[in-house]
């Protein structure tokens, strides 16, 4: 079964990166530098904090500056993603399951490596959301589960445009009890 993964996630980045445009001077918008290896240099200086501080950034980006939309919440809550130039959310299907369960990944890996509680308060709090606004009705067979998608600006998740994917629900259960157990 490993191997399958690995074929799969193989074949997923070789038919992602033949697909992109890529120069070779240039990644998102910064010159391109390499090492005498020809390994690519962070353009953050210096070399020995430049994960420390874009990890950093980041997060501060998540838990402080993420634009609040005109609902009240934090564009995370309500929109998939931003627009690069404007920074204001953009109108595509939301999937707030597979967001929370990402947070939760991701905050675990950064509150092990920085003792920042930050994060995990902003992971919390979008399974908190997820959990109030986003299962579906406790007098259906499978009631309770979380909706995996919400369409743009949904305050409750209930699908996008009616969709539920029976695969998404079990990733932000399994965050939740790594997290519990």
């Amino acid at each position: 079964m490993k191997w399958f993964k690995a074929i799969t996630l193989a074949l997923f980045l070789s038919a992602l990166l033949s697909s992109l445009s890529i120069s070779h001077d240039k990644l998102n918008e910064h010159t391109v530098q390499l090492d005498g290896q020809e390994k690519l240099i962070s353009w953050v200086q210096p070399q020995n904090q430049a994960y420390d501080r874009i990890v950093r950034l980041a997060w501060d980006f998540l838990v402080k500056r993420v634009p609040v939309e005109g609902n009240g919440l934090s564009a995370y809550y309500t929109y998939c993603c931003l627009d690069e130039g404007s920074g204001k959310a953009v109108e595509w299907p939301h999937n707030p399951a597979g967001l929370a369960a990402m947070l939760v990944d991701s905050t675990t890996a950064y509150y092990a490596y920085s003792g920042d509680y930050e994060p995990v308060k902003l992971a919390q709090s979008v399974l908190d959301y997820q959990f109030a606004h986003g299962t579906t009705p406790k007098g259906w067979l499978w009631g309770g589960v979380p909706y995996a998608s919400s369409n743009a600006g949904a305050l409750n998740y209930r699908g996008s445009d009616g969709f539920l994917y029976s695969q998404k629900p079990s990733q932000i259960y399994l965050k939740f009890l790594d997290q519990v157990a």
